[in-house]
């Protein structure tokens, strides 16, 4: 038997063990390196599937919605979650994960289901079967749904929060709080207007803003000075005059003595 093959068993019989016997594997894991069986383990958070499966099984609860506070718990989760969306062959080969919840798919009821790890099952021609995502040019996940021949592919974490998250004031995009993603579990989750998404992606600095954008033709102190040099109508430090000296439009000059770009720019 080799490693692969024992990983294999493990995931398929895991869910069924008895509640003793997950204990007794959990004890393991948790002090495998004091029984000096394994080197040290990686990083903080970095799961095999195998921890993975313990630690989610490990858990009184998950939580329910994007709202919570304890950082390092929603580390670890998505971390778990991670380690088993990364392996096909759990991911698509367990019918039900830890703590797993099922909701219809909107507008698919009774063909698909969506879960909150951001799993989807199909019951398509009488079978049931975990399906799998393809990537989108911009990097998310998608999958594709049928109805009455008509084929339809749908961003997952849009899926995701139809199902579960409500919606009241009728937001138009989803938001990935951690930026990944590709991470799609409930928790990670919540409705956004486009701004509060473009707010967001700036706050956790994956999306550049003013000087450090790569397109940006000013350096801040360029910004400043204008900002502090700028004077209506005068010959070298008018509107007209730092366009020539700068290289930059007219306009562009009055969007930043007015606020308008380059907010970052204090």
């Amino acid at each position: 038997m080799n490693i692969n093959e024992a990983r294999n068993i493990f995931v398929e019989y895991y869910p069924n063990l008895p509640l003793c016997v997950k204990k007794a594997v959990k004890f393991t894991l948790e002090n495998w390196d004091a029984m000096k069986a394994i080197p040290a383990l990686p990083a903080p958070f970095e799961f095999t599937v195998v921890e993975s499966l313990a630690f989610l099984n490990s858990l009184p609860k998950l939580p329910t919605d994007a709202r919570v506070e304890d950082e390092t718990f929603i580390s670890k989760l998505n971390c778990a979650v991670a380690a088993m969306r990364t392996d096909l062959n759990v991911w698509c080969r367990l019918e039900n994960l830890p703590y797993e919840e099922w909701r219809d798919v909107v507008g698919y009821e009774g063909d698909y289901q969506i879960s909150n790890y951001g799993r989807i099952k199909s019951f398509k021609n009488h079978k049931v079967i975990i399906m799998r995502f393809t990537y989108t040019k911009d990097g998310y996940l998608e999958a594709s749904f049928s109805k009455n021949g008509v084929k339809k592919r749908i961003g997952v974490h849009v899926v995701v929060a139809k199902a579960f998250i409500p919606n009241p004031d009728d937001k138009p995009q989803v938001n990935h709080e951690d930026t990944n993603s590709l991470n799609n579990c409930l928790w990670n989750l919540n409705w956004a207007t486009n701004q509060e998404n473009q707010q967001h992606a700036i706050k956790m600095g994956v999306k550049k803003v003013g000087c450090g954008f790569p397109g940006s033709k000013l350096t801040e102190e360029q910004v400043r000075f204008i900002r502090s040099h700028y004077i209506p109508r005068h010959p070298e430090f008018g509107q007209a005059a730092l366009s020539r000296k700068l290289g930059i439009c007219k306009s562009c000059i009055a969007d930043i003595i007015n606020h308008k770009s380059y907010k970052d720019v204090g």
